[in-house]
C-alpha cells in the first residue's frame, strides 16, 4: 500500500513538473517582458532609472502631419544632407555600366536567335522571350547611387520603383552558374566584396557517418575578444569596428542568430559601410531576445553617438521604431511583412541596447563609450539635438 501510495506521489509530482516546465514557465516568461503599468519605480522624467537614456513606454502620439516615418526621415538626426559625392566615391560609372548592360542585352538577343534557329530546323517551336534596353531601369538607377556612404538614401524614388517592378516584372530566365553574381558579371570577391569572417567552423562526423556543423562566434565563447581585436587591422583605427557593432546591434533588433561573415565594397577602402546581405534568420522568434549577438557592444563598450542618438530617438513614443517599421513595411507590395509580436519585440530589444549602454556609461564613463564618428561631425544639428536632448534630461533630474 505505501509502495502504490509512493508511485502516486511520484506520478503526480511528474506531471506537476511537466506542466511547470510547459505551461507556467512561457507565461511568466512572455508576463516579465510585458510593461508593468503599476511600476512606481520611475524617475519624475518618466525614464525607468537609467539616467534619462531609456524611457518608459508611453501611448503613441498623434500630434504632428504625417505618419511616424515621415516624422521621423524629416527629423535632423535622419535627415543629413551628405556632402557632394565626387566621381570617385561612386560604386560604378554610368558609361561603364551602361555598355556592360548593353553587352548582356545583345548577347541574350544573339543566343535566343540561334535557339530559335536550331528549335526550327528540329521542328520544335519555341516562345518567344524578348528583352528591352531600358536606361531608365530602377535596378539601373539604383545601382547607380550606391556610394562610399550609403546604398541609397532615403528619399531615393528609386527604390520604391525597384519594389514595385520587382513584384510585376517578367522572368525570362533562371542563373545557377557562376556568372551574374556580382555587379560588373562574374564574380571575383577580390575586387567587387570583400567577406570577412569572425567565427570557426567545425564540421564534425559522427560514428554513423552523420555530420554536424558547431560554428560558435568568438565573441561568445572568449569574452576578451574585444581586447584581441581592437590590436587587429583594420580594427585597431578608424569606423571599421563602430560599424562592427551597429551590425551586431541591428542583428539583435532582428533576432537574426547567423550573422557570421560582413562584405564591404573594396573601392571605398577600409572606410566602406558594411553590406548585411546575408539576414535570412532574422525574426524568427519574437518571444526570444538573444542577448550573445550584442556581444560586441557588452565587450567593447563603445557606440557611435549617431548610432545612440538614433535609437534614444526610436525609443520615443512620437517615433516608437515599431510604429516607423509599420509604416514603412506597409508601402511593401508583399505586406504585411511582419506579425505584430515581431514588431512588439523591435521594442523591447531596443530598451535592452539602450540598457547596455547605460551599463556601460555607468562602468566607463560617457566620453570613452560614446565615439563621435564622421557622419554627426558633418552635421552641426546633430550635435545640437545631442546637447539639447542631454540638457532636458538634466533639467528633468534637477527639477
Amino acid at each position: 500500500m505505501r509502495r502504490d501510495r509512493f508511485l502516486l506521489v511520484v506520478t503526480l509530482a511528474a506531471i506537476l513538473a511537466v506542466d511547470a516546465y510547459f505551461v507556467l514557465l512561457p507565461r511568466l516568461r512572455t508576463w516579465y517582458h510585458l510593461p508593468k503599468s503599476g511600476c512606481t519605480c520611475q524617475g519624475v522624467d518618466g525614464s525607468t532609472g537609467h539616467g534619462g537614456w531609456v524611457r518608459q513606454r508611453q501611448p503613441n502620439a498623434t500630434s504632428g502631419q504625417g505618419s511616424k516615418l515621415e516624422r521621423l526621415l524629416s527629423h535632423p538626426l535622419y535627415n543629413i544632407r551628405l556632402p557632394e559625392i565626387a566621381p570617385h566615391e561612386r560604386l560604378l560609372e554610368k558609361e561603364e555600366l551602361l555598355g556592360y548592360y548593353k553587352k548582356k542585352v545583345t548577347r541574350w538577343e544573339r543566343q535566343q536567335k540561334l535557339y530559335v534557329e536550331a528549335a526550327a530546323a528540329s521542328n520544335i517551336s519555341l516562345p518567344g522571350q524578348p528583352v528591352t534596353f531600358d536606361t531608365n531601369a530602377s535596378w539601373l538607377k539604383f545601382h547607380l547611387g550606391i556610394n562610399r556612404y550609403a546604398l541609397y538614401s532615403s528619399d531615393d524614388r528609386s527604390i520604391d520603383m525597384l519594389l514595385q517592378d520587382m513584384r510585376s516584372a517578367s522572368v525570362i530566365g533562371a542563373d545557377y552558374t557562376q556568372d551574374e553574381k556580382a555587379l560588373k558579371g562574374a564574380c571575383d570577391c577580390s575586387q567587387v566584396v570583400k567577406p570577412s569572417g569572425h567565427h570557426l567552423k567545425l564540421a564534425l562526423k559522427l560514428q554513423d557517418f552523420g555530420k554536424a556543423m558547431f560554428k560558435p562566434m568568438r565573441w561568445e565563447v572568449n569574452p576578451s575578444y574585444c581586447d584581441t581585436i581592437k590590436r587587429l587591422y583594420p580594427y585597431s583605427s578608424g569606423n571599421r569596428l563602430l560599424n562592427i557593432i551597429d551590425m551586431a546591434i541591428f542583428d539583435f533588433l532582428t533576432g537574426n542568430m547567423d550573422r557570421h561573415h560582413y562584405e564591404i565594397f573594396t573601392k571605398f577602402g577600409d572606410e566602406g559601410f558594411l553590406l548585411h546581405l546575408d539576414n535570412a534568420r532574422g525574426f524568427g522568434r519574437h518571444s526570444h531576445d538573444e542577448m550573445s549577438i550584442l556581444a560586441p557592444l557588452i565587450q567593447c563598450c563603445i557606440i557611435k553617438r549617431s548610432t545612440l542618438l538614433r535609437l534614444r530617438l526610436l525609443a520615443r513614443p512620437e517615433y516608437r521604431l515599431s510604429d516607423v517599421m509599420r509604416d514603412s513595411l506597409g508601402r511593401d507590395p508583399l505586406k504585411p511583412i511582419l506579425t505584430e509580436p515581431h514588431l512588439q519585440a523591435l521594442d523591447r530589444r531596443l530598451e535592452h541596447v539602450l540598457r547596455t549602454v547605460v551599463r556601460c556609461v555607468k562602468r566607463l564613463g560617457e566620453a570613452q563609450v560614446v565615439v563621435t564618428d564622421f557622419v554627426e561631425a558633418s552635421m552641426g544639428a546633430t550635435e545640437r539635438e545631442w546637447e539639447k536632448t542631454r540638457s532636458q534630461t538634466q533639467r528633468r533630474k534637477d527639477g
